[in-house]
């Protein structure tokens, strides 16, 4: 009944006149959710009809927490991002303070599990706020800088 899909596995213990029983879902790191990884009594074992035979399907692999990569240079936190088993997906790049190139956040937030070799979005500071007067912010915030303009009222 191993890596069969728990729904077959059910199925050919039934017809072949054992009681099948599903238990919880235990984490595999290859096999896929869904899947039996154990079964009791195990494999080979001699058995007699009528007997309950539990079944115990994959949940797949763990996720993977994604690290916290804020306030580090893009190329430190995709270094730290690979050793932990994820890549670097999209990349957005918007006006902030810190100097460009630097994290601000991760999509999704720091913690949050993915799956293995599962991408992590990240947000990264572009040119700096330095020098704007009212920088833009909120959802109606002007595309780009504004810019003080002086002048004489009359």
């Amino acid at each position: 009944m191993l890596e069969l899909p728990a729904g077959e596995a059910q199925r050919k213990l039934t017809a072949a006149g054992f009681r099948p029983k599903l238990d919880d879902a235990r984490a595999h790191p290859t096999i896929l959710r869904g899947q039996i990884i154990w079964q009791d009594p195990p494999p080979g074992m001699v058995l007699g009809q009528n007997t309950p035979v539990t079944l115990v399907p994959s949940a797949g692999p763990l996720g993977v927490p994604i690290p916290d990569v804020v306030g580090l240079a893009m190329p430190q936190a995709e270094r730290i991002l690979r050793a932990a088993g994820l890549r670097v997906g999209a990349v957005d790049t918007i006006a902030a303070d810190p100097e460009p190139g630097i994290v601000i956040a991760t999509r999704p937030a720091v913690g949050t599990a993915r799956e293995p070799g599962g991408a992590v979005g990240l947000v990264v500071s572009g040119r700096p706020l330095v020098g704007l007067v009212n920088p833009p912010r909120g959802p109606r915030a002007p595309a780009g800088p504004v810019r003080l303009v002086t002048g004489s009222r009359k």
